[in-house]
């Protein structure tokens, strides 16, 4: 059975689509909407197993009128989702138009500009989907999931905003996180491909690495220290990697459940399945081999987080 909502013809509109499937792998009943629907079950009148998205980003809510935790989807496609694990009663199209993100960087810490400026200013040049920076650098994923370096930044971050951005040539990858000289990525697959020898006279770095583990979430620290959550939500510590061994000897798993993870100076910090903050005990300073002792719930609810050298974003 297929259902659907649609807008008018001739709208002048770019279209784009959410489709929800009562089994995993795009299976069984489907229901096909291009409007946000507050009331969700009054049109889908199953349990949601699996999403198409095109077009522009939804914002998917497990309570109806668009309240309860949020959990964002891009285009492309979804077999499952095992990392929401409620039930969707309602949902959100982002209307904005998204055809040319604009990457902004800011000129001050403070995050404030003089006079009528607001202290930001446009990168020119490619648009990106996510992006990440550290000693190695500043690095993005492209909407086609390629990877890019921006040359002029391998350790000055904090005084250059570079030249301009340069392919990495490599498989397509979702998500990196930049370490001291390295750049952990981890591609459509789960599987984890580490960037090396990244150094300010070689800022692409001069090979790929392929580490074992199939990864969801994935942090490097500034002191090469590498944390990830897998695809069932276990966290795990890189053991032996720091600045001179840069992809460490092998996984540790740690005790604990987290959706997300994120460690620099300020320790290991994360994000369960509910949104809620929890921080490593021991961490604090981003130690050498230090895996830390428990966990430790933080006040807060959050969708994203980011550990930086005196603060936790």
């Amino acid at each position: 059975m297929r259902a659907s909502v649609k807008k008018p013809a001739g709208s002048g509109v770019n279209i784009s689509s959410l489709t929800l499937f009562s089994e995993q792998e795009w299976r069984g009943e489907s229901y096909t909407t291009e409007e946000s629907q507050t009331q969700l079950k009054k049109f889908c009148k199953f349990s949601v197993k699996s999403i198409i998205v095109k077009g522009n980003p939804w914002v998917l809510y497990g309570e109806p009128g668009n309240i309860g935790r949020p959990f964002l989807v891009e285009e492309g496609k979804y077999s499952s989702l095992e990392s929401f694990p409620q039930n969707i009663e309602s949902v959100k199209l982002i209307v904005e138009n998204l055809e040319s993100p604009i990457l902004m960087v800011h000129a001050s810490a403070k995050l404030k500009g003089s006079g009528s400026e607001s202290g930001y200013r446009m990168m020119e040049g490619r648009t990106m989907r996510s992006v990440a920076s550290g000693t190695a650098g500043v690095w993005a994923v492209a909407k086609d999931n390629t990877v890019w370096v921006r040359t002029g930044c391998a350790g000055k971050t904090s005084s250059s905003v570079g030249e301009s951005w340069t392919k990495c040539q490599g498989s397509p990858i979702k998500l990196v996180s930049v370490g001291y000289n390295t750049v952990w990525c981890i591609d459509l697959d789960g599987h984890i491909v580490v960037r090396t020898e990244v150094t300010a006279s070689s800022p692409a770095g001069k090979a790929w690495a392929n580490v074992d583990g199939d990864m969801k979430s994935i942090a490097a620290s500034s002191k090469g220290h590498v944390w990830a959550v897998d695809k069932s939500d276990r966290v795990w510590w890189r053991k032996g990697a720091k600045i001179d061994s840069p992809t460490g000897s092998t996984w540790k798993h740690i005790s604990g459940n987290l959706a997300k993870i994120s460690v620099g100076s300020f320790g290991v910090w994360g994000l369960d399945s509910k949104n809620e903050v929890y921080f490593r005990d021991g961490t604090a300073g981003d130690a050498d081999e230090t895996e830390g002792s428990s966990w430790t719930m933080v006040e807060g609810k959050f969708i994203d987080i980011c550990v930086g050298s005196t603060s936790v974003w």
